[in-house]
């Protein structure tokens, strides 16, 4: 397995868009770091309760596969 390097890693790290308009939010003044983290705790209780749902949601079933896939 060939390890990607450590310039490559920084260059996609560069142009994490969440890094960055978070990075331009602190640096304009249009948000705190605390309002940020406030923000950023409410997403992670989203995901979660997201991820919880789909846990515990039954699998389809298989013919549904084909639903809601074409313009009828």
């Amino acid at each position: 397995m060939d390890v990607p390097k450590r310039s490559a890693c920084i260059n996609t790290l560069t142009k994490d868009p969440i890094s960055n308009m978070r990075r331009q939010m602190l640096e304009e003044d249009l948000l705190s770091e605390k309002e940020i983290q406030a923000l950023e705790s409410e997403v992670d209780q989203v995901l979660d309760e997201a991820v919880r749902f789909a846990d515990e949601s039954p699998f389809p079933e298989p013919e549904a596969l084909f639903e809601n896939v074409y313009v009828e």
